[in-house]
């Protein structure tokens, strides 16, 4: 049987390599996708100029609609982030005279983070290592007078000024958004979190997925079942082909790992898969019909040690909350931490969706605190396309930026022409 040949093979269906896969294959690429059971989604949806760029790509603007709200409930607060409500009033209403210094820090963000993300389109996504991309990447610094030093500033340190209920109210905004723990971020990660929750329009789930399929099968895309994929031979930290059930060899010049969860059971690969950013455990409340404060919106970032947020849907005449949760907390101690959002409700936690196996190989396992220093290639034509290891909280702001920097990196120069 004739071994067949591609530019591209990518493991895993996260929502970050749909977008990664669809782009390489507009932009002229041979890609193959090996679809992996598909994560329960975030329905976080938040935009960005990477999100709003590929979407004006694939003919699929119609795919946005408008932002809802969501609330930040700390223990000595309670604030609503919404385009319609003045985030001036709200900060004033629950911080009184220290509302201003507040204010003045999150609109410094929204500007650093537009340049940040002007920078970063400039640069065609994510600086790679050598120095030829470093350097590239610091003329764009200058070129939009950001600096680099300041940027990779742990936030922590720049929230350490404020009142300790304004302090815990940014600390609960970053680690909800992000679902990382505030120690991890720095004052550019807070920009582009920040910026992507304030832009003027939200994503329609299920028509960006359907776009997605639609798109990728018309650019000649070709799927296979993640399970018919009998080996990966990886040598010396290089991919030199594959074999899938009844197909038989394939061969592809790079391998592309989009889903973490998925590379890590698989011979050869494990070991050199960074840890996601954050361990996350995806739970699922019984009915809380009748339980909740008509006051609570339907998305909720809820003040807890460990990041936690609470998505609120309608089905039939049930109301389930999926909620994100990281860290180690039980459910017992969880039912508790969401005491301040849903009192006196009555309910059982479900587990739909549990962390990632750590690798096997901890030696190995790269760890980065510096959005700056991600890694995005893990052998010699071996990259990462899972955006977990961005922001667990926005897969598709997340997914879109690492998958523009793969294109950018992977591509032709057709392909980076037409992408421009």
């Amino acid at each position: 049987m004739k071994q067949r040949q591609f530019d591209i093979a990518i493991i895993g269906n996260t929502l970050s390599a749909r977008m990664t896969a669809t782009l390489l294959a507009k932009n002229g690429l041979s890609v193959i996708q090996f679809e992996s059971a598909e994560p329960a989604s975030s329905h976080w949806f938040f935009s960005s100029i990477f999100l709003e760029k590929l979407l004006g790509a694939l003919g699929g603007r119609a795919c946005f609609t408008s932002p809802s709200p969501f609330q930040v409930i700390s223990t000595r607060s309670r604030v609503t982030v919404h385009q319609e409500i003045p985030i001036e009033a709200e900060l004033t209403r629950e911080f009184g005279d220290t509302s201003n210094s507040l204010a003045s820090f999150l609109n410094s963000l929204l500007v650093s983070g537009s340049n940040l993300n002007a920078l970063l389109w400039d640069n065609h996504g994510l600086p790679w290592s050598g120095l030829k991309s470093q350097g590239r990447f610091r003329y764009h610094c200058l070129r939009h007078k950001l600096s680099l030093k300041e940027l990779e500033v742990p936030l922590s340190e720049q929230l350490q000024t404020f009142s300790p209920a304004a302090c815990e109210f940014l600390i609960n905004l970053f680690q909800g958004l992000s679902l990382r723990p505030i120690s991890e971020l720095s004052l550019a990660d807070a920009a582009l979190l920040w910026t992507q929750a304030n832009r003027p329009e939200s994503l329609d789930e299920a028509e960006f997925k359907i776009l997605l399929d639609k798109r990728f099968e018309q650019f000649h895309g070709v799927t296979e079942p993640l399970e018919l994929l009998e080996r990966i031979d990886i040598k010396n930290g290089e991919f030199t082909g594959g074999s899938v059930k009844e197909r038989g060899n394939f061969h592809a010049k790079s391998l592309l790992i989009g889903d973490l969860r998925a590379g890590s059971q698989l011979q050869g690969i494990k070991d050199l898969l960074p840890q996601p950013a954050t361990r996350r455990t995806r739970y699922s409340t019984s009915d809380l019909a009748g339980q909740i404060s008509p006051l609570l919106a339907e998305r909720v970032i809820v003040g807890a040690k460990q990041p936690l947020r609470v998505l609120l849907q309608q089905d039939s005449n049930r109301i389930i909350g999926d909620i994100d949760a990281t860290g180690e907390l039980t459910a017992p101690e969880l039912m508790q931490t969401l005491e301040s959002a849903l009192p006196f409700a009555k309910y059982d936690l479900n587990v739909t969706e549990t962390p990632i196996v750590a690798c096997a190989n901890d030696n190995q396992t790269v760890k980065t605190n510096s959005l700056f220093s991600l890694p995005l290639q893990l052998g010699k034509n071996l990259f990462c396309a899972d955006s977990s290891i961005l922001y667990p909280g926005m897969p598709a702001a997340g997914g879109a930026l690492l998958g523009w920097s793969l294109l950018n990196h992977l591509g032709s120069t057709e392909a980076k022409g037409k992408s421009r």
